[in-house]
C-alpha cells in the first residue's frame, strides 16, 4: 500500500477528458497518495484562474499545496514525492518546474513542453535553484505561505499571470522563489491573448517602485520607465495579433 503525503494537488479544468488523460492518470502512477482537489469549470463557473484556485485552496486540508494545469504529466512515479520533500526541506520557498530571474536571459527548468516534447529550459538545473518568477503550469508552497499571499483576483482577473503576481508578492513579503528539477511534461504551452497584455499593464502599475522589470517565461517589460513598458506591450500585442491572422 502506498504511503500518503501531506500534499494537495489543486487543478481547475475545463476539459475532463484532458484532465483524466494527463494529470489524473499520472497522479495514479505516483509512488505516494495525496489529496486531490479538482475544480470543475466546464460551465464557466469561474472567470479567472485566481478565483478558481483560491476556491480550491479553501477545500484543501493538506499542509502543502500544489497548483497545476490540467495538461501536466508527471513522467515518473517519484515526482510528487520530490515536490513534497522539496517543500519540507525549504519551508520558506514557493517552488515550480520552470522560472526566470529578473535581468537574466533564459528559463531555468528540466521540464519538457508541447507536442514535440522539447526542453523548456535553456538553463538545465540539478538542484533547487533560486528564481524570481515561476511559470503558471506548476507552483507549490506551504498552505500557511499561500494564506499570507493568495492569488490576486483583481489584478489577475482572467487566466494569465496569476503565478507571476504570486511570486512577486511572495518576494515582497520575504519569501524565496525557486525551481526544482522535475521530470514533468506540459502538453500544451500557452499562447498570450489580449487579456494577458491587459493584466501585464496592471502588474506594471502594482510593482512600480518594487522591481526594475517584470519578467515572465515569455516576456520582459521595464517597470520604472512605465511609458516604455506600455509601448513595448502595445507592440508585442499588435505583433501577436498579426501572427494569428497569418496563421
Amino acid at each position: 500500500m502506498k504511503p500518503t503525503i501531506d500534499l494537495a494537488v489543486i487543478c481547475v479544468y475545463n476539459n475532463y477528458d484532458k484532465l483524466d488523460q494527463y494529470l489524473i492518470q499520472s497522479i495514479e502512477l505516483q509512488n505516494v497518495n495525496c489529496e486531490k482537489v479538482f475544480i470543475d469549470n466546464t460551465k464557466n463557473r469561474f472567470s479567472s484562474a485566481a478565483s478558481a484556485l483560491n476556491y480550491g485552496a479553501t477545500k484543501a486540508n493538506s499542509k502543502y499545496l500544489l497548483f497545476v494545469h490540467q495538461d501536466i504529466v508527471f513522467n515518473d512515479q517519484k515526482q510528487l514525492l520530490r515536490i513534497f520533500r522539496s517543500l519540507e526541506e525549504n519551508p520558506s520557498f514557493v517552488i515550480g518546474s520552470a522560472g526566470v530571474r529578473i535581468g537574466e536571459k533564459g528559463i531555468f527548468s528540466t521540464m519538457i513542453d508541447g507536442s514535440k516534447k522539447t526542453a523548456a529550459g535553456s538553463h538545465i538545473i540539478t538542484s533547487l535553484t533560486k528564481c524570481d518568477v515561476l511559470d503558471e503550469c506548476l507552483m507549490a508552497c506551504r498552505k500557511d505561505v499561500y494564506e499570507k499571499i493568495r492569488f490576486d483576483q483583481i489584478t489577475c482577473d482572467y487566466w494569465d499571470l496569476y503565478v507571476v503576481d504570486f511570486c512577486l508578492e511572495a518576494k515582497c513579503k520575504g519569501y524565496s522563489v525557486g525551481v526544482v528539477p522535475l521530470n514533468v511534461w506540459h502538453v500544451s504551452p500557452g499562447n498570450p491573448q489580449k487579456q494577458f497584455y491587459q493584466c501585464m499593464k496592471r502588474l506594471l502599475k502594482k510593482y512600480r517602485g518594487k522591481f526594475s522589470k517584470l519578467q515572465t517565461c515569455c516576456i520582459t517589460i521595464p517597470v520604472e520607465t512605465n511609458t516604455i513598458g506600455l509601448a513595448k506591450l502595445f507592440l508585442m500585442e499588435k505583433r501577436n495579433r498579426m501572427l494569428k491572422k497569418i496563421k
